[in-house]
């Protein structure tokens, strides 16, 4: 159904871009001070042509770039239904021009999603584009913005146009934008020739899944916690484990065993996800035991990990225990461990943590 539903857009989107395009427009601006009107021609091709070039104008100072940049982009909403022709041909180019922002501009790594990106500035030509098919509104700008999602390969542009379309018509096209969201998703991660998706890229596109409650690729991020460079994605942890949560334990404990291709930042971040459901789950477990017992990790990281289990930190995510049960189970995972213990101080923190679990438990009222 969506797949007709985008081909029938697209063919509308050719069918009145072909009329749009019978000649130049007239911006008309009221000036509220004297009343006149400001009437010039205006050709969207050449105002875009202007923002291609803005880079290379030596401006006095960077804010007035800024200014320009802004007036162009007002000047294109202001023409309307007539300027979507030109942006939709530019945005089908797959090109883009990064702004000079300044101070005030917007940094590049901004985080979208269709709850928080406002941006008081565009990062780029094909952002401010996007926002100013969705100032134009109408089905034709959101015909473009459709077909934007079946050739971008960028995921702030995915998220982008998610959110623009999410505001022009709420509800009506989250399946094609969940869809080429989990088709880039399903590309490589950028190689050397510059082939495939970055990490940025699947960053945003997570992010997208997390913010519409889309649970249709969980399979196969599981599949994805692991890079083919051995570098840990922690976007598809985050989307796994906020999915799922402690259902998700056996994939993040099989990735965490990859010790051979996985860093030691890696592998702590992966145990701090699956350290949040230390006492209750055995994968957890042993992948305390497997931390504790390692050569390469450091005494004061052990040290930290056995007091995370009485009282939680920022290795060991999980809250303190509050029935008998959960705070018996953690006391006893940390007597299996400390006979594998030599250094004084790790079992110092292991025999702290044993004795405020211990307090916890005699604070436990007994119900007769």
């Amino acid at each position: 159904m969506s797949e007709v539903r985008l081909r029938n857009r697209i063919e509308a989107l050719e069918t009145e871009l072909e009329k749009l395009r019978g000649g130049k427009t007239q911006w008309v601006r009221e000036v509220v001070s004297t009343g006149d009107s400001l009437v010039t021609e205006s050709d969207p091709a050449e105002i875009l042509d202007a923002l291609i070039q803005i880079n290379e104008i030596d401006f006095a100072e960077e804010k007035h770039r800024q200014w320009r940049i802004i007036f162009y982009f007002e000047h294109l909403v202001d023409i309307g239904d007539k300027a979507v022709p030109e942006i939709h041909s530019f945005l089908q180019q797959n090109e883009d021009i990064m702004f000079h922002t300044g101070r005030n501009g917007s940094p590049r790594s901004v985080a979208v999603s269709r709850l928080n990106f406002q941006p008081l500035f565009p990062t780029s030509l094909r952002v401010g584009l996007i926002e100013t098919l969705e100032r134009i509104g109408g089905e034709v700008a959101e015909a473009s913005l459709l077909e934007l999602l079946q050739v971008t390969g960028r995921g702030v542009e995915i998220a982008l146009a998610a959110q623009t379309l999410e505001s022009m018509a709420p509800g009506q096209y989250t399946e094609e934008v969940l869809a080429a969201a989990r088709e880039l998703l399903n590309e490589p991660l950028k190689s050397e020739d510059d082939i495939g998706v970055d990490t940025e890229t699947r960053a945003y596109l997570f992010r997208l899944l997390n913010d519409f409650g889309d649970e249709t690729y969980l399979e196969q991020a599981k599949t994805q916690l692991i890079f083919e460079d051995g570098r840990l994605d922690r976007d598809a942890l985050a989307y796994v484990m906020e999915n799922e949560g402690e259902d998700a334990m056996e994939s993040v404990f099989n990735a965490f065993q990859n010790s051979d291709v996985l860093d030691l930042a890696d592998r702590l971040a992966l145990a701090q996800r699956g350290l949040e459901f230390i006492g209750s789950n055995e994968n957890a477990n042993e992948m305390f035991f497997s931390l504790m017992r390692d050569p390469q990790l450091p005494n004061t990281l052990k040290e930290a990990l056995a007091q995370g289990l009485a009282v939680g930190n920022s290795l060991v995510l999980a809250n303190p225990p509050t029935s008998p049960e959960a705070i018996k189970t953690r006391m006893q995972v940390l007597e299996t461990i400390r006979i594998d213990i030599a250094d004084a101080k790790v079992r110092a923190a292991i025999t702290q943590a044993s004795d405020q679990l211990q307090s916890l438990l005699d604070l436990v009222p007994v119900i007769p």
